[in-house]
């Protein structure tokens, strides 16, 4: 199941550079968050890497395995965990995930603000695009 879990997560972590590039095309707000991008954000399920988000051109980029110096990392018990809290809601709850204690977070605090808001913009963007 664990290499099954990994797998889907790495998966849908993969898909998110084209909800959001695309979305950038109808927002102001989430092209002016691309053109301030900090450094790489990594995801680590376990204890293992599952890869890094990174802006180049002012497009998010997904790369498998570990950034040799992410400005942010969100380190999930398990890819389950991971995939529960991330795939479950319409919004993630990654401070419920933290205080459960299935989620720590060490880095740029800012960088993961910065992704969230990223993620949030995507996601209305295209929610107000299918209306």
């Amino acid at each position: 199941m664990t290499i099954f879990s990994r797998l889907r997560l790495r998966v849908m972590l993969s898909l998110a550079p084209i909800l959001v590039n695309r979305a950038a095309k109808q927002s102001d707000r989430l092209r002016q968050l691309l053109a301030k991008a900090p450094g790489p954000i990594q995801f680590i399920a376990g204890k293992r890497p599952v890869g890094f988000y990174s802006v180049r051109n002012r497009a998010l980029r997904w790369k498998g395995g570990a950034h040799p110096s992410p400005s942010f990392t969100q380190v999930w018990k398990t890819p389950q965990a991971a995939l529960s809290e991330l795939i479950a809601k319409d919004e993630p709850d990654v401070v419920g995930a933290f205080l459960a204690e299935q989620l720590r977070l060490s880095g740029n605090f800012q960088s993961g603000l910065w992704f969230g808001e990223v993620m949030a913009t995507a996601k209305a963007t295209q929610a107000a695009s299918k209306h």
